[in-house]
């Protein structure tokens, strides 16, 4: 019998952003929503960067789930981009 392949974690991360979005919910969720979303976690990792620095964090992996939360959200405006040029 075949092994069956690992189960795709970044697909199940990509859509529990979406669902903590509210997207699942109304698919048709405003591209500015979306850019609004992200400049405000932007806003969050710089401040969570100072902070490390000054050695005030309380969960340093906070880090790496914001990193790649904001990058869940380019990836959303991106597809959002392409589907309102096509």
């Amino acid at each position: 019998m075949p092994a069956q392949p690992p189960p795709n974690d970044d697909l199940r991360l990509f859509s529990d952003v979406i669902e903590e979005l509210g997207e699942g919910d109304d698919p048709k969720l405003k591209l500015e929503e979306l850019v609004a979303k992200r400049e405000e976690l932007r806003k969050k990792f710089f401040d969570l960067r100072f902070k490390m620095v000054m050695g005030h964090v309380e969960n340093p992996l906070e880090k790496r789930t914001l990193r790649r939360s904001i990058a869940r959200l380019n990836c959303l405006i991106g597809m959002r981009d392409r589907q309102a040029k096509a």
